[in-house]
């Protein structure tokens, strides 16, 4: 779970002039203050707001310069994004690897970790198996004496318990530690330790953050994809930020052109695939290839059983049809025990042995069973 609170984008102004100065171009700048009424139907004019509005000279320069690289796009280092983000210890771990352009002041645990008592909403745990919301998990364990099932709700539940029972001893000791008592003085801070050695990695802290368009295009870059929800609720608030696209980069449903290239790019690959089957098949036309039938995968052959059942239920199509592995005889319907119409060898149903596959001239493949005759399996003897 990630809030995310209080967001400020400033610079603006400083960064258009700046990105103008390699040029000389400042006169060229057409981006503005404006304002608005925040409550058209009040006259209070204390409900005007003011908002900075990039112009089209301005953004079309921003545009170029952000998709020339890094090196070209200082501008985006300018404007500074200041915010409120109160997120999991284990979202922060993976947010501390971005040092460079961002600052952060959080809510001290080792000072404040007893401020308050500890609940269930300090912690993001919207992931954790609970049957009481008709969750059925087979993850759950047994408690210490074996007594009752414990599920990860119940576990979490626990340790908060735990924290404040903890937290209720600090305090208590931390009152008597003031008035004088040797005793609290000297065995205070064992409660404080059992409060941060038990603190799990899912209790939300709070830290305020100061970013810039370029942080943010990298982090961007790197976490739209990731496997934490809280990545994926900051990426959405990126892309809520004015002028967005100078981070995301443009959506190829924005280019024109795009779906163009798509389609013509999905003909040539299909005429390609099509060339090479073509040609496939004109080399291989009336091939077979003898597979036995225990090295052919199992769906495989359920595939060529269920053709062949349902051939047969309607009664549009000629069953699947059995050849005789001597003479090569075609025999239709179902297989069932029945000699051969050209040779004296009894065909055996249950002795299949061998799935044939046949590339056919307009390039798909034919599966038929070859049965095995005595004579057949009596000379493999």
């Amino acid at each position: 779970m990630l809030k995310i609170e209080n967001t400020e984008v400033l610079g603006w102004g400083h960064a258009i002039r700046g990105m103008r100065n390699p040029m000389n171009s400042w006169e060229k700048s057409d981006s503005e203050w404006v304002f608005y009424d925040a409550n058209p139907h009040s006259l209070d004019i204390s409900t005007l707001v003011s908002k900075y509005q990039v112009g089209p000279n301005d953004l079309d320069l921003m545009t170029r310069l952000r998709n020339a690289g890094t090196d070209h796009r200082k501008f985006m280092r300018m404007i500074t994004v200041y915010v409120d983000l109160i997120g999991p210890l284990y979202w922060w771990k993976e947010f501390d690897t971005y040092k460079v352009g961002t600052v952060a002041n959080s809510c001290s645990t080792m000072h404040k970790i007893a401020a308050k008592e500890f609940t269930l909403e300090d912690f993001s745990c919207e992931h954790l198996f609970d049957s009481a919301n008709c969750e059925d998990t087979d993850c759950w364990t047994y408690s210490t004496e074996g007594i009752c099932e414990i599920e990860p709700i119940d576990i979490l539940n626990l340790t908060i318990a735990m924290l404040n029972k903890a937290r209720e001893l600090y305090l208590d000791y931390q009152q008597k530690a003031s008035t004088g008592d040797q005793f609290a003085k000297n065995h205070v801070k064992e409660y404080w330790w059992q409060m941060i050695q038990l603190l799990p990695s899912s209790y939300n802290q709070r830290r305020t953050v100061m970013l810039n368009y370029e942080v943010l295009a990298n982090i961007y870059k790197s976490r739209r994809n990731h496997k934490l929800d809280e990545w994926h609720t900051f990426c959405d608030w990126i892309e809520g930020l004015p002028y967005s696209e100078l981070i995301t980069g443009p959506s190829l449903k924005d280019i024109p052109i795009s779906d163009e290239i798509m389609e013509e790019a999905k003909r040539r690959v299909h005429e390609e695939l099509n060339a090479q089957l073509n040609h496939f098949c004109k080399i291989h036309e009336g091939f077979s290839i003898k597979i036995p039938k225990e090295k052919v995968a199992p769906e495989v052959l359920n595939l060529i059983d269920r053709e062949e059942q349902q051939r047969v239920k309607f009664g549009n199509h000629i069953p699947l049809a059995y050849y005789c592995q001597r003479c090569d005889a075609k025999k239709n319907g179902e297989a069932t025990d029945a000699y051969c119409q050209k040779c004296p060898y009894k065909v055996q149903n249950d002795k299949v042995k061998i799935v044939e596959i046949s590339v056919m001239s307009d390039g798909s493949l034919e599966p038929r069973f070859v049965m095995e005759t005595e004579d057949d399996r009596n000379g493999q003897q």
